[in-house]
């Protein structure tokens, strides 16, 4: 799979609620920062490996549905900074859409790449009622 194929199965298997699909798509010691949201919109709390991807997902499953847009992604090399949109719909209809920003680091492993690290920061946040 190459960088940018990572970017839209990534958001296929977030909106699928595939974790260990996901999962299949980092790296063992791969590192994911998410941001702290509201009070923090940058990546700041770290998990690693399968296990920190797992829990940092977690809170997804509060969300009657995700719908995750890749806007664009842009690679050189080993580095990749993807942009897109991320809504996470709850029971009444609400959308919170995230503007997002991944800064993802790859490792090749077999004939293609995988994430190693990725650090999501929330651009904006905006509550849509229905």
């Amino acid at each position: 799979m190459t960088p940018t194929e990572l970017a839209l199965a990534y958001a296929a298997y977030v909106d699928a609620a595939d974790v260990d699909g996901l999962i299949g798509l980092f790296t063992p010691d791969c590192v994911l920062v998410v941001p702290d949201p509201p009070t923090r919109l940058d990546p700041v709390v770290e998990h690693r490996g399968a296990a920190g991807v797992r829990a940092a997902l977690a809170p997804l499953a509060s969300f009657a549905s995700t719908r995750h847009e890749v806007g664009s992604a842009e690679v050189d090399g080993s580095a990749g900074v993807v942009l897109g949109t991320a809504h996470h719909v709850l029971e009444d209809g609400t959308d919170l859409r995230w503007e997002v920003r991944y800064d993802d680091e790859y490792r090749r492993h077999g004939d293609g790449w995988l994430i190693a690290r990725r650090a999501v920061t929330a651009l904006s946040i905006e509550r849509i009622r229905p």
